[in-house]
């Protein structure tokens, strides 16, 4: 059993801890920095990117997050976080990220999107609101889905980034290989 930490400053927290749950991991509700240490994996959730990346800077998390980042500890991140983890240059990633790439949030959708999981597709429920996209990735960066011509989930050897929100579905697909690749792996 994996401890899975989901940074609970803002944004779609319970689902994720819920989901993390149902797959027989252990949630735990990130709301101090010095909880990093104790978990074995972060998830970074969707929220509204500003107010999440104001709020790392005033409780303290900035130092710690770094160090999480420049250790190449494992990062699932989903929609707002994707675009917190373009912000801190220890995540090594390159990435261009373009906010609100969908539109804003009255062009918020639901859809269906094929990842590239490991050497198999999955098809799995997307759920897009005022999402971004990656208008481009390095060669280190592989692609694992588009949608609309768009890159909108990502993984290198250490995380995933994805537009859309899967924890607002029931389907587990992505977390659960983020957790057998990323996490599991490091045991």
């Amino acid at each position: 059993m994996k401890r899975i930490g989901v940074l609970a400053l803002q944004g779609a927290v319970s689902e994720h801890l819920s989901q993390i749950d149902h797959l027989g991991h252990q949630p735990i509700a990130v709301t101090k920095p010095d909880q990093l240490a104790h978990i074995d994996a972060l998830i970074l959730p969707g929220g509204e990117s500003t107010t999440i990346y104001h709020l790392l800077e005033t409780r303290g998390f900035m130092p710690v997050v770094t160090q999480w980042l420049k250790q190449q500890r494992p990062v699932f991140a989903t929609c707002a976080g994707m675009i917190i983890l373009s912000r801190f240059s220890a995540s090594q990633l390159e990435a261009k990220v373009v906010r609100n790439g969908f539109g804003r949030q009255i062009a918020s959708f639901e859809t269906k999107v094929t990842l590239q999981l490991g050497n198999g597709e999955r098809t799995v429920p997307a759920v897009f609101i005022r999402a971004p996209y990656y208008e481009t990735v390095g060669p280190d960066v592989q692609i694992m889905a588009r949608y609309d011509d768009k890159i909108v989930a990502i993984e290198t050897t250490h995380l995933i980034a994805c537009a859309f929100h899967p924890e607002l579905t029931p389907d587990t697909q992505l977390l659960a290989y983020f957790i057998d690749t990323k996490v599991s792996a490091l045991s």
